[in-house]
């Protein structure tokens, strides 16, 4: 029996909302700007997910 080993990709994300993601660039040019650095990051970073052909786990987490 072989083994074979896959890498997976793995993206964990909080919704971007400001106040609640990138908090120390946030601390500098304020709450909605990081948000919307973050939302543009998450973004790409999921754009780049979908081009992946092996194994993938796409996970959302909330505070609440």
């Amino acid at each position: 029996m072989s083994l074979v080993l896959e890498t997976a990709l793995i993206v964990f994300a909080r919704p971007p909302q400001p106040g609640r993601v990138k908090s120390r660039l946030a601390a500098s040019i304020g709450e909605y700007a990081a948000a919307e650095i973050y939302a543009r990051l998450l973004g790409q970073a999921l754009a780049l997910a979908a081009d992946w052909t092996g194994p993938k786990i796409i996970a959302a987490a909330d505070a609440a």
